[in-house]
């Protein structure tokens, strides 16, 4: 079934492009699109005004006729002009959508408007019903008051083939730089994208995935970039891949800007401009600023002597433990570090300047850096946009690691698995020369830097589980699971912001047979605590689950549900053809030992089907990049499951998707294992089927695909 979501229309001028839709749908998707690109002229390019006065239906070709809504119209338009002395970027949207049936009246019967205060503001906002009879209904709106604002619409009235328009004019701080997605989860029969400026500017534009860049020309006296595109299909979302990643987007970016408001002369945008810029905004101190930075470290500890990760180790723990970042703060006094350590509270961009202004002062080699979100953005190394480059990263040379300054919940070396195997700008920083990078000595230089994941075998989650049936074959199940490298700090700040009942769930999912509270005797968490300046232990759950599901009676037998010890499973049985790549957060690996008590009098029988071997192998390399296997060995009464399951990389092209998928499918398999548990000595007149486990087993697999 097709999904989509009620209309979600960004309002962030330099922002990453943004799910106006939730991304699925059955409609093909890219390999088919560059014949259907073209860019058309001002003569071929269809007329859509703000806000027709007398709308007109808009036919529905009949390719789409199985579709649950369609985009007439997807708008934007961008216009820079000089006020003051800076910039205001203004834009319009305008976007028509029509509705086919009852699914897609249920999901786009409502409008949400988000945006930030400090960072645009709404001139006007026009939402109106347009119905098949021509009868037209304009909406009103509130405000929504609470966390970042925004405006919200209810759609009442919508019928089969109405339409839906909005017209929503805004305007922002431009920074110049900007990224919009024009491909949801249904078809845009016409996508649009304007930008305006004056005649001092010069931007360059490309797109991805199909959809075209632009070619700046000079009009009336400014400069515009006018981009069409007919016919953009539908792109679903599949299982384990960054949708965001692959839709089709146009991206922006200033190039260089001469005359008034060039207050960078007319030197070009660069990734080297925007180190140095990285350098003097956050390695610029007043003297009070060192002194109160000096002081800091005393209090943290560094007294000399210390090794270098040490440092590095008691800053991060010092900082984070110690100043409360507030993502609301702004203002310079957010970044002031007189303030910062004062108050004990910073703005993200005070906690980034805090981390380098200790790390500078401690002698610690670093390079500060910015990067983008790896499932929503990879940073494109050859086209300059600053816009999607929003998380800070310090990276250290001597050690490999890095540390994530305004995330409060992770510790180094350990960063969020949205920055890793992502390339960031860095700007070199050297200590023996006190950080001296200025213009007046010699010119920032940008290093642009893969922020490369860890192995495999660094992050782990380890399960063990110990089953005990009582008479009458309910289970026991004692879970340990241990939780290491990038799986430790995302389960720690899950559990760190969870109320008590919200952090009962979290267990509960964690202790993996159980299905409802009431099957969680108890529970504890050790290591639970956010510190990298001694050894980090890894994160434990310990659980004790009471299940009377585990074991099935079937006659005199009975059916051991083993694999379902290592919880539900996702699979890949499915017919639908794959056209997204394979997408996984962090190299990791799952390791999971199942001991279960035979009973006295029992015997197992098929305990075979709890082999299972698959791997995928790099068809250049040799090496195996995706694996999963399982084992058992019987020691007197007691049956010990062994499975490994592990992922070493973390993309996987579309061409290897067949041979990725058996791995998937063979834990998912794994989960369906069912062993016969048989008396060892049968009541006359009875007679054992050792076949029915394994018929059982594998109707159960086959259920699956």
């Amino acid at each position: 079934m097709k999904k989509f979501s009620s209309i979600i229309i960004p309002l962030l001028a330099g922002s990453l492009a943004v799910s106006a839709q939730e991304k699925s749908s059955s409609a093909p998707l890219l390999q088919n699109t560059a014949e259907r690109n073209r860019i058309t002229t001002e003569g071929r390019m269809p007329a859509f005004a703000d806000w027709d006065a007398n709308p007109k239906m808009h036919p529905v070709p009949p390719q789409y006729n199985n579709e649950h809504a369609l985009y007439i119209l997807e708008s934007e338009k961008r216009d820079f002009k000089f006020e003051g002395t800076g910039v205001t970027m203004y834009s319009t949207i305008h976007r028509i959508i029509k509705v086919l049936d009852r699914l897609g009246i249920e999901e786009f019967n409502q409008v949400v408007v988000p945006f930030r205060m400090n960072e645009s503001r709404v001139d006007s906002v026009k939402a109106r019903t347009i119905l098949p009879d021509g009868t037209t209904r304009e909406l009103k709106y509130e405000m929504l008051l609470g966390g970042s604002g925004g405006f919200f619409f209810a759609l009442d009235g919508l019928e089969k083939n109405a339409e839906v328009e909005i017209v929503i004019k805004y305007k922002a701080l431009s920074d110049y730089f900007g990224s919009i997605r024009y491909q949801y989860g249904v078809p845009i029969l016409n996508a649009y994208f304007e930008l305006n400026y004056p005649k001092e500017m010069t931007f360059n534009t490309k797109g991805y995935h199909g959809f075209p860049s632009g070619e700046e020309k000079t009009v009336g006296g400014h400069k515009q970039v006018k981009i069409y595109q007919a016919d953009i299909p539908a792109l679903q979302d599949q299982p384990s891949s960054f949708y965001d990643l692959y839709a089709m987007r146009i991206e922006y970016g200033l190039d260089h800007m001469t005359g008034r408001g060039g207050f960078n002369k007319g030197e070009p945008y660069t990734w080297d401009y925007l180190a140095h810029h990285n350098y003097q905004e956050f390695y610029t101190l007043k003297e009070s600023e060192k002194n109160t930075t000096a002081k800091f470290l005393s209090t943290l500890g560094l007294i000399g002597g210390e090794t270098e990760e040490q440092k590095i180790k008691k800053i991060e723990d010092g900082i984070k433990t110690n100043i409360v970042q507030y993502w609301e703060l702004s203002g310079k006094e957010a970044e002031n570090i007189d303030s910062i350590v004062m108050k004990k509270s910073a703005s993200a961009h005070g906690m980034v300047k805090l981390f380098a202004a200790c790390l500078k002062m401690a002698g610690v080699q670093h390079e500060l850096g910015v990067t983008s979100n790896r499932t929503e953005h990879q940073m494109d190394a050859k086209f300059v946009n600053w816009a999607p480059l929003d998380y800070y990263v310090f990276y250290f040379p001597k050690h490999g690691g890095y540390l994530a300054p305004d995330e409060p919940y992770f510790r180094y070396p350990e960063v969020p698995a949205f920055m890793v195997n992502n390339k960031g700008v860095f700007c070199k920083t050297n200590p023996e020369t006190e950080f001296t990078v200025g213009r007046e000595v010699t010119e920032a230089e940008a290093i642009i830097r893969t922020i490369e994941p860890k192995s495999a075998a660094y992050t782990q989650i380890n399960t063990k589980a110990w089953v005990a049936l009582d008479n009458e074959f309910d289970a026991t199940v004692d879970y340990k699971r241990t939780y290491s490298g990038y799986s430790a700090p995302e389960l720690r700040k899950e559990l760190a912001i969870a109320t008590p009942e919200a952090k009962k769930k979290i267990i509960l999912n964690e202790a993996l047979i159980a299905k409802n509270p009431e099957m969680l005797v108890k529970y504890s968490v050790s290591n639970e605590a956010f510190s990298a300046v001694y050894n980090n232990k890894p994160l434990e759950i310990d659980a004790t689950v009471k299940s009377n599901h585990l074991v099935e009676k079937a006659g005199d037998n009975y059916l051991l549900k083993i694999g379902s010890l290592i919880g539900s499973q996702d699979n890949f049985y499915t017919k639908q053809e794959r056209i997204l790549p394979i997408d996984i957060k962090y190299p990791h690996t799952l390791n999971f030992t199942i001991t279960i008590k035979i009973p006295e009098g029992y015997k197992l029988l098929n305990t075979d089907a709890l082999r299972i071997h698959e791997e995928h192998n790099d068809r250049n390399t040799g090496n195996t990049t995706a694996y999963f296997k399982s084992d058992y060995r019987i020691d007197g009464r007691t049956l010990v499951v062994t499975a490994t399951e592990s992922y070493p990389v973390l993309h996987y092209s579309v061409s290897e998707y067949p041979s990725f998928k058996r791995v998937v499918n063979a834990v998912a398999d794994f989960n369906k294992v069912v062993v016969l548990m048989e008396p060892e000595k049968q009541k006359p007149g009875k007679k054992a089927k050792p076949h029915t486990a394994k018929a059982i087993t594998a109707a159960a697999v086959t259920k699956k695909k």
